[in-house]
């Protein structure tokens, strides 16, 4: 009976489990979270682009958002003299506020997708294919020293 579980690639423990299926196991698991990640940055992207399109669709709906942010960052004792001419500076500051805003937003949403698909390429490349360094490196192989001769062949 024991003799029956040895068989090649099984571990010892008689657990049942080779090597091969527990990394198999955990690149299907890696590839589901960078899918997951991906999916994740995809519907913040897409969250930011639509309160932004929304905005522009209807600008009076952001209008109690930049009353607050108005009295955030100074309300009426936020003033700046030009020539003589004093402007109220808190509205212009308070857009400002909320564009700087939504580009964090997005650059945080395509930050998350690009990491997502990072690492679903690094699973890939884990395998026994070939991953993009080796593309990259078959493209543009490493420049050549002086005097020396090289031909553009597989730099493997």
């Amino acid at each position: 009976m024991i003799d029956e579980m040895r068989r090649p690639g099984v571990q010892e423990a008689g657990l049942g489990v080779s090597a091969e299926s527990v990394a198999v196991l955990g690149r299907a698991a890696a590839t589901c979270v960078g899918i997951i990640a991906i999916v994740v940055g995809l519907v913040c992207a897409v969250k930011v682009f639509n309160e932004v399109y929304a905005s522009m669709l209807a600008p009076e709906s952001l209008q109690p958002t930049f009353v607050k942010w108005t009295e955030v960052v100074g309300g009426d004792s936020l003033k700046v003299e030009v020539d003589g001419v004093t402007y109220n500076a808190a509205r212009p500051t308070a857009i400002l506020v909320f564009v700087v805003e939504q580009l964090v937003l997005a650059w945080i949403a395509m930050g998350i997708m690009f990491v997502g698909a990072r690492v679903v390429s690094q699973v890939g490349a884990a395998g026994k294919r070939p991953g993009p360094e080796y593309y990259r490196q078959r493209t543009f192989p490493p420049p050549v020293p002086d005097g020396a001769t090289t031909s553009r062949s597989d730099p493997t």
